[in-house]
């Protein structure tokens, strides 16, 4: 990309490599509802999008899609039966997980391929 000799911000979009992009925030309200909050570039009004927490995971996998990524496993949150099995298995070890427990003895050498486990 050579440097034009006087640029131009809409004739030149070629030359863009990042395109602006307002300010987001994501936080509870009040009511438990999580809020999607963008700052309004010229400072007179806020965009908004508010939604129940329950349909948080749905939302974020649709995001994720049109973005053309994918959630591999490690990064896809626990399902309520994965987390109690963890749950059990840290109390019945004395708070070490079973996640935990692989690494260590894949550090250690006990198994050579920790993901055929």
């Amino acid at each position: 990309m050579s440097a034009p000799s006087k640029f131009d911000w809409t004739e030149d979009k070629d030359s863009i490599v990042v395109p602006a992009t307002l300010t987001i925030a994501i936080y509870s309200n009040a009511y438990g509802q999580i809020v999607l909050r963008q700052q309004d570039q010229y400072g007179d009004e806020d965009d908004w999008i508010v939604f129940s927490k329950e349909h948080a995971r749905v939302i974020a996998e649709a995001i994720i899609a049109e973005a053309g990524q994918e959630l591999d496993a490690s990064q896809a949150p626990l399902s309520p039966a994965e987390r109690s099995r963890r749950y059990r298995h840290k109390q019945k070890n004395g708070g070490v997980t079973a996640n935990e427990v692989l690494r260590d003895e894949a550090r250690d050498g006990e198994h050579a391929d920790v993901t055929a486990q």
